[in-house]
């Protein structure tokens, strides 16, 4: 009976050992752990080396805006926030406050030494001095002057007609000018820089004139007034100084006096002795046309200075006489002046 037993263990177990010399058994798969039974199949494979799991993740960890993606931080927005913006822990993007400009290092401005000046820079440098004389469109400019008379000439006229001693005649006699002093003031608009446009006004306060042919005193006519308009360009020579070319026209007006004033008392006396019924003379004022040009420099910054040379013309009547007898005769006479002067004249400009 022993002997049946020891014989059937020993085919038994040679009957095992040679099935396991045949198939080999695979090990057995380790038991899993109990963090990986609760996260059930969400947890990673236990065929995964444990170096791969350790790439996933990143250290440190990403700071806020961002998240972990295949061992990178990449932002949380997308599409990438702007320039100025930043990505906030919800994924939107904001804009990132400015600092303040205290905060922010300033770096002193050095202008580059191989830079110069340029003519532009120059010019606007030079822009205040120059508007002293040259100034914008509208402003106004007003200026006193003082001349005296450089030399003066002319021709004095006389036309009668005479039916009481049936006689005609003209006669021309050549003067000399001894108006010695004139004073005139201007009003003037800048149209442009360069140019002006305004009126002034003259006043001789002594007219006199001396006959060439053999006179041996002046004659003093009265004085005189004129309104002229004016045209004057300016030239800038250099940030205060100009040169001044002026054209102007207008009227004359001499107001009798002196001794034009006593020709008229004696004519009016002498008529009225003479048989004769009505005697007429005109007293004035008298008008004439005239007109000039003048060149001259103006200087300064605020209170300028200025002096120029003016040659005038002029032209008027200064004398008018009617005589007329009981028989209708009559006796007229007419006295004109026409001349010419050449002014010196200084004075100042605001």
């Amino acid at each position: 009976m022993r002997r049946l037993i020891g014989g059937m263990v020993a085919a038994c177990s040679f009957t095992l050992l040679g099935t396991a010399s045949a198939q080999p058994v695979p090990p057995a798969a380790p038991a899993p752990t109990a963090a990986a039974a609760a996260e059930g199949s969400s947890a990673p494979s236990a065929n995964f080396p444990v170096a791969e799991q350790g790439q996933a993740e990143c250290f440190p960890t990403c700071r806020s805006g961002y998240t972990c993606h295949a061992g990178q931080c990449v932002s949380l927005c997308n599409p990438p926030c702007g320039a100025g913006e930043r990505c906030t822990a919800q994924g939107e993007c904001e804009v990132v406050p400015a600092a303040p400009a205290a905060a922010l290092p300033v770096a002193p401005a050095v202008a580059p030494p191989s830079l110069a000046p340029t003519s532009l820079d120059t010019a606007s440098a030079s822009a205040p001095s120059e508007a002293s004389v040259m100034k914008s469109p509208g402003a106004l400019v007003f200026a006193a002057r003082v001349g005296v008379l450089v030399h003066g000439w002319g021709t004095s006229t006389t036309e009668s007609e005479d039916s009481l001693r049936p006689a005609n005649s003209s006669t021309d006699v050549a003067v000399t000018d001894h108006s010695y002093v004139m004073l005139s003031v201007d009003g003037l608009v800048h149209v442009t820089r360069g140019a002006r446009l305004g009126l002034s006004y003259s006043l001789i306060p002594y007219a006199a004139q001396k006959g060439d042919e053999g006179a041996t005193d002046t004659k003093h006519f009265g004085h005189e007034h004129s309104l002229s308009a004016i045209v004057e360009g300016l030239i800038s020579l250099r940030p205060e100084f100009a040169l001044s070319l002026r054209a102007l026209g207008g009227l004359r007006m001499l107001v009798p006096g002196g001794d034009l004033s006593d020709r008229y008392d004696a004519f009016m006396s002498t008529c009225q002795n003479f048989s004769v019924v009505h005697c007429e003379a005109a007293k004035g004022p008298f008008l004439g046309p005239t007109g000039g040009v003048m060149a001259g420099f103006v200087g300064g910054a605020q209170v300028r200075w200025r002096i120029d040379l003016l040659l005038e013309h002029f032209s008027y009547k200064f004398e008018d006489r009617l005589a007329r007898d009981s028989d209708g005769n009559t006796s007229t006479s007419n006295s004109s002046l026409a001349g010419s002067r050449l002014w010196l004249l200084g004075g100042i400009e605001l």
